[in-house]
């Protein structure tokens, strides 16, 4: 699409409404509800005709809007008694007309009518848990972090058929399916040294502890990462053709370093 000159700001307007309570001496307690009413995403325009038969052209314009909503809620205890936690949950629902620009325009090559209706975004995601637990003294300390989230929608595919006119259903409701969930565990702790005229800190730190297999990105035939329906349609395929590493997230990464400071 071409650009516009005549394109309007993007305006996110948000609401929010929170209440944070101490309990007991250590403890504190959050929750916040939230709404952003976002509008005038640039999106792209329907085909402009030109003088010259069967030319067309798409321009940016203002036309997407979405809206954010849900509620966080949060408990902390301070580091005391040698140890300290947190836990977060957030419920969240992400709507719009298009995820970005580009996405009105390739539907309308497709053959698709304009977005008229609100539907997740790519970003959605319903469900986020976060906890951290840390226990230490002032030498020493060990830490957990714990992440939990549903999965982002996606668009499911079908075979492809024969299929005419703007005004026929080439698919799937947009962003109808879901991703598997995702959960991991990092583990960081650290072992301080003091010396007469520096200190030595010794850590490690262990990103996905055990190794999980997070799915990020799946086939639309299936909603699997590892298998897809057009592995039937090919015979005598090398097994490795339909195996993508970056449908996963990253494997166990181990880090052990050292840390120097001069008094």
């Amino acid at each position: 699409p071409f650009g516009n000159n005549d394109l309007k700001p993007q305006k996110t307007t948000i609401y929010e409404l929170g209440l944070q309570q101490q309990f007991f001496e250590d403890f504190a307690f959050d929750v916040t509800a939230f709404y952003r009413d976002i509008r005038d995403w640039i999106s792209s325009s329907q085909p402009i005709p030109t003088f010259l038969a069967g030319i067309s052209y798409s321009q940016r314009i203002n036309r997407d809007f979405a809206n954010v909503r849900g509620i966080t809620l949060a408990v902390n205890k301070r580091f005391t008694n040698h140890y300290s936690f947190g836990i977060d949950y957030t419920f969240q629902i992400a709507e719009g007309t298009n995820s970005s620009p580009d996405q009105e325009f390739f539907s309308q090559l497709n053959g698709a009518e304009p977005t008229k209706i609100l539907t997740p975004l790519d970003w959605d995601q319903t469900h986020t848990l976060n906890a951290n637990v840390y226990v230490g003294d002032v030498d020493w300390g060990i830490s957990l972090i714990y992440n939990f989230y549903t999965g982002q929608p996606y668009t499911p595919t079908v075979i492809p058929g024969a299929y005419t006119g703007r005004n026929v259903l080439t698919g799937l409701t947009q962003n109808s399916r879901r991703k598997p969930v995702v959960s991991r565990f990092d583990l960081e702790l650290h072992k301080d040294f003091n010396f007469s005229s520096f200190n030595i800190q010794f850590f490690l730190k262990v990103f996905n502890l055990f190794d999980a297999k997070n799915p990020l990105i799946v086939f639309g035939d299936t909603g699997k990462p590892d298998f897809t329906l057009e592995e039937l349609q090919v015979r005598d395929y090398d097994p490795g053709w339909f195996d993508y590493p970056n449908f996963y997230s990253e494997p166990r990464n181990i880090y052990l370093g050292t840390k120097i400071y001069l008094k």
